[in-house]
């Protein structure tokens, strides 16, 4: 899963066209879409992992204790944004 390339942080839908938003789709002012790479994924204890994902415009205004979603690319089957539990969110790297 490093250095995998995962889509769109958010929980809003996707787009159906790639790289333009669908007829009347208006994003809320507080939400925000982001492609973003995993940079580490440390198998903390057992099944819990730390994952440390790189995406500047996220980092800058997660807090710790928010959650994230997560659609990764090419993976139809999942129908649902996957939501990650966010620890710590450094904006100068970029990173949460």
């Amino acid at each position: 899963m490093k250095g995998e390339h995962c889509s769109r942080g958010t929980v809003l839908p996707r787009p159906e066209v790639k790289g333009a938003e669908p007829t009347g789709f208006v994003m809320p002012p507080n939400k925000i879409q982001e492609d973003a790479t995993v940079l580490e994924n440390l198998n903390y204890r057992n099944d819990y992992y730390q994952i440390t994902f790189a995406a500047p415009g996220i980092s800058s205004r997660v807090e710790p204790g928010q959650f994230v979603g997560l659609l990764l690319p090419d993976s139809p089957e999942l129908l649902l944004r996957g939501a990650f539990s966010v620890y710590d969110a450094d904006p100068d790297p970029g990173t949460f």
